[in-house]
């Protein structure tokens, strides 16, 4: 595969700028640059894995649960497989998405949803660990699109021009909606706190 690369790649950090030309890097240090790109923009999307994991399992956000027993269970066998499961659905949304030419996971399902309010994504997002976790109990695979092929799971998913699975995340609010009206978790109430906090009053 041929590649063409730009003069010059620019990196801001801290107020800094510097500069990158790749031609005055050889072949063998450009390839180890992509495996290590590759491995960050994959990685990053596990990133939260834990903290997702956790919030799942105890019902509430981590700033409002026992820190002792929030560090016991993520260093228990359940946690660490739990915190492990979401990690892995995670990378995997972002390698699909990637296969089939887009760069975030918003991208590889139909037709794109309007910019949704901060707090319904929250929302949306901890639904989904929710959801994975239950998906893969029953069907015991780990797949998005393996999760897709199922009767009762496919209405929330999609399925993009390539072929690549994503998240139906109509369906997903929908589901929301229906745990809150049943007297279940309230995945939007949640997501309204966790923004309601003043982050200049955490002690960070």
């Amino acid at each position: 595969m041929e590649m063409n690369l730009l003069a010059g790649y620019e990196v801001v950090r801290s107020g800094a700028m510097v500069t990158l030309d790749p031609s005055k890097v050889n072949e063998t240090m450009l390839l180890a640059l992509l495996a290590h790109g590759i491995a960050a923009k994959v990685g990053d999307s596990a990133a939260s894995a834990s903290a997702f994991a956790g919030e799942s399992h105890f019902g509430k956000p981590k700033k409002e649960c026992n820190q002792a027993d929030w560090k016991a269970w993520q260093t228990s066998t359940q946690g660490a497989k739990a915190i492990a499961e979401i990690a892995q659905g995670a990378m995997e949304s972002v390698i699909a998405a990637l296969e089939s030419g887009n760069w975030s996971q918003a991208g590889t399902g139909g037709p794109r949803m309007a910019r949704l309010p901060d707090d319904v994504q929250i929302a949306i997002k901890a639904a989904k660990v929710d959801l994975v976790i239950l998906f893969k109990r029953v069907t015991g695979q780990s797949k998005l699109a393996e999760f897709a092929a199922h009767e009762k799971m496919a209405q929330f998913f999609t399925e993009g021009d390539k072929g690549a699975v994503g998240w139906n995340d109509a369906t997903c609010v929908a589901w929301i909606e229906k745990q809150k009206a049943t007297g279940g978790r309230d995945y939007l109430a949640e997501a309204q706190r966790g923004l309601a906090v003043d982050i200049s009053a955490l002690d960070l």
